[in-house]
């Protein structure tokens, strides 16, 4: 019984998480060094309006966009999503091996009967909280 809520509810989810995790840090990632490499090439792009006064439209593309690349950053919350489902995914994996080596809570409970309702519980909790 409890091997089938492992299998079946719980790694599927810490999966899920540990995927939605990495996928947010790429992101969060990406757009940071984007905007990083936008607005540093800002002032090599200033040198070069005495050869072509045109470049200053140029200038100002690029601050647009790393502007624009910023406030995506800051509104998305890719790195407080990334951070928050990888807490998650952590917290119900620890809870699977403070239960698999009987520590923690799990140590003074005898019955296995209680032990399981426990885990299941515990799981379930972090899962609920996760959705609010």
């Amino acid at each position: 019984m409890i091997e089938d809520y492992i299998t079946s509810r719980l790694e599927p989810q810490i999966l899920y998480y540990e995927k939605r995790s990495a996928l947010f840090r790429r992101e969060h990632n990406a757009l940071s060094i984007l905007t990083l490499f936008l607005m540093a090439s800002i002032p090599f792009l200033t040198l070069l309006l005495d050869l072509a006064p045109s470049v200053r439209f140029a200038i100002a593309a690029v601050g647009i966009a790393a502007s624009i690349l910023s406030g995506i950053l800051y509104f998305h919350n890719a790195k407080e999503q990334w951070q928050k489902y990888q807490a998650l995914a952590q917290s119900l994996r620890s809870e699977k091996e403070t239960y698999l080596y009987c520590a923690g809570a799990y140590l003074s409970i005898e019955a296995q009967k209680e032990k399981d309702s426990l885990f299941v519980a515990t799981c379930e909790a972090i899962l609920s909280n996760a959705k609010n």
